[in-house]
């Protein structure tokens, strides 16, 4: 019910509403409404509570207003559990009203628009989103089995294939699954997702975050706007919008499209470890992303991100040792799975004069990428640490021939090969500025 309201809700025009995984962190602890209201910046928290006795629902609602902490509005209902999915549409307009929010006549629509009439596949959806937005190959399993459970119950909830999209998007960042074929995967439902409702932000959102791993840069750009335009509310566009233009060296701007994911999800580990991330990697300012890797250690410490965070915070600080520390429990917390913090930490060892352990990394990795489970851009990353140039270019040239989707969000981090003609070459036949 939380994430049906949050959906609907944040279809209203200059209303803000925080997301399900920052709303989630305060369930089921005592904090008062003026509280809640400072901490999340806020003028106004939904509270609710809901009882369930067979198939009868009882759900009570309070509006209040975080400054004097008055009750706005409040009201009971009394529902079947079958009617749960349509039951959001009527509390959303009522909850607007009170906001004494000027509605056009398209929004009152938009408000009670029911993605699925089947409740258990709208539950599926839900877990679905639970464990993806948990960020590690297990999860993203979970996440891909619920997802599909809720596409099977009802082939025309296109947020369930919207779900699976983002899904096989993302597991080529954090699992060692073959990234190529699970883009083909994520491309597809991307795809059926937009046949089937081709008015979903989220799914405008998923489609161009693909386009952008397959290179193609004008096509992205028009469909993280258009996402953001149908969906300003949705933290994820404004994150990867962010991702995108960080690829495309508009740092500046990116910084901007962060900024918007935390103001609307500020409690989200994936949105702090990206955030903190480009800080580490492309404005060469590891210090700021101090606040986020202690955000992150706050909301999940086993979230292999915040020591990843850490490590480059470490190594700036010439505090090496810790550096290598912070990158093993990286890799540890994630069981190796995650190409990416394997490659940091084989940098790592490399540039703390641990080069037998680096060399050692890259025998591992070359022996992955033959799995198709590693890129060769994670295995450059340790050669140029080495200070082998050539070595580098040529696994940076096996992933321009594969076409590897995430080659190009990390092309900018090899500092020390930008200065040789050979890095111009590969930018431009990326269709990257040069």
């Amino acid at each position: 019910m939380t994430e049906t309201l949050i959906g609907s809700l944040s279809n209203i025009p200059d209303l803000s509403v925080k997301a399900r995984s920052t709303v989630f962190f305060y369930k089921g602890k005592e904090m008062s409404p003026k509280k809640l209201g400072e901490e999340l910046n806020v003028q106004a928290v939904l509270l609710g509570r809901v009882t369930e006795r067979g198939n009868d629902l009882n759900l009570n609602l309070e509006l209040v207003n975080t400054s004097t902490q008055d009750v706005i509005w409040s009201r009971q209902y009394n529902r079947k559990t079958t009617d749960l999915v349509v039951l959001q549409g009527e509390i959303a307009q009522d909850v607007s009203s009170r906001l004494k929010t000027k509605l056009s006549g398209a929004e009152p629509t938009q408000l009670t628009k029911n993605y699925t009439s089947d409740p258990e596949a709208y539950r599926h959806y839900l877990q679905g989103r639970f464990y993806w937005n948990k960020r590690d190959a297990v999860n993203l399993k979970k996440a891909i089995e619920q997802f599909k459970a809720a596409a099977d119950r009802d082939p025309n909830f296109a947020l369930a294939f919207v779900g699976l999209a983002d899904s096989y998007a993302v597991s080529q960042w954090w699992s060692d699954s073959d990234a190529k074929e699970a883009l083909t995967k994520a491309s597809e439902y991307a795809d059926r997702a937009l046949k089937i409702d081709d008015s979903l932000g989220e799914a405008y959102a998923s489609r161009a975050y693909i386009d952008q791993y397959q290179w193609r840069w004008d096509k992205a750009e028009i469909g993280f706007r258009k996402a953001i335009d149908i969906s300003p509310n949705y933290a994820t566009a404004h994150k990867w919008y962010g991702e995108f233009l960080t690829t495309l060296e508009r740092n500046d701007e990116a910084v901007v499209q962060y900024q918007k994911a935390l103001e609307l999800e500020p409690l989200s580990v994936i949105t702090n470890y990206n955030f903190g991330s480009h800080y580490c990697l492309f404005t060469n300012t590891p210090e700021l992303a101090i606040p986020y890797a202690k955000r992150i250690e706050e909301l999940d410490d086993q979230f292999g991100g915040g020591p990843h965070l850490r490590s480059f915070i470490a190594f700036a600080q010439g505090r090496d040792s810790e550096a290598v520390e912070y990158a093993e429990k990286a890799v540890e917390l994630t069981n190796g799975q995650v190409g990416w913090f394997r490659s940091q930490l084989g940098r790592t060892y490399a540039k703390t004069g641990q080069l037998a352990k680096a060399r050692a990394m890259i025998v591992d990795m070359e022996n992955n990428y033959k799995e198709k489970r590693r890129n060769g851009y994670q295995i450059a990353l340790i050669y140029e640490a080495l200070g082998d140039k050539d070595k580098a270019f040529e696994w940076l040239e096996k992933d321009l021939d594969s076409r590897s989707g995430t080659l190009a969000f990390f092309i900018n981090t090899f500092v020390s090969l930008k200065s040789d003609p050979r890095y111009k070459d590969l930018l431009k036949r990326m269709g990257l500025p040069e």
